[in-house]
């Protein structure tokens, strides 16, 4: 409080375009204390991912182990192809598909479980997460994707980019993120 006081007395000495300062209240639980870098010669970034994820669900087993984030890589993902010839014969936009797999896809947060020092966010998880059960979807009576598109399993588009340079006193890791 003392220093949000003080800061806003002195908002008027403010030169040029400088703007408001922000002043956020830190959390430790939040602040990493340990990060780890996982890199392959052969493995693909997304592979080595997929057995980073493996080792932070590992993790999340310890107690009193706060938050675990995975960084680099991509997330996987379906690739949907419509088949324009497939929606102009039954008379299906691409809207209607659209909002058909948007229905069957819903990830709803239902609450928080407190226990002790943990907390567990409980999410009801209806993804699909295969391309067999993306196949499936009712898009109308009688039409399933799978009679529309190509389903595939692929990854999400790269967003950002990781990377862990190691010098000769330590090694540093670095997070760039463009969404």
């Amino acid at each position: 409080v003392k220093i949000r006081s003080q800061i806003a007395s002195n908002l008027d000495l403010r030169i040029g375009n400088i703007a408001t300062p922000l002043i956020k209240n830190i959390n430790p639980d939040n602040v990493p204390i340990l990060t780890i870098g996982f890199n392959s010669k052969v493995l693909s970034q997304n592979k080595v991912r997929s057995l980073a994820i493996d080792i932070m669900n590992e993790l999340k087993k310890v107690p009193q182990v706060a938050n675990l984030d995975v960084h680099g890589g991509e997330k996987k993902a379906l690739r949907i192809i419509l088949d324009p010839a497939a929606l102009k014969l039954r008379r299906i936009s691409v809207t209607e598909v659209k909002q058909a797999i948007v229905a069957n896809n819903l990830k709803i947060q239902a609450g928080l479980i407190k226990n002790g020092f943990n907390t567990h966010l409980i999410e009801v998880d209806g993804t699909f997460l295969t391309p067999q059960t993306a196949a499936n979807i009712l898009i109308l009576p009688g039409i399933k994707l799978s009679d529309l598109a190509k389903i595939e399993e692929s990854y999400t588009e790269k967003t950002s980019f990781v990377w862990v340079a190691h010098s000769n006193k330590s090694p540093q890791s670095s997070y760039y993120s463009d969404s």
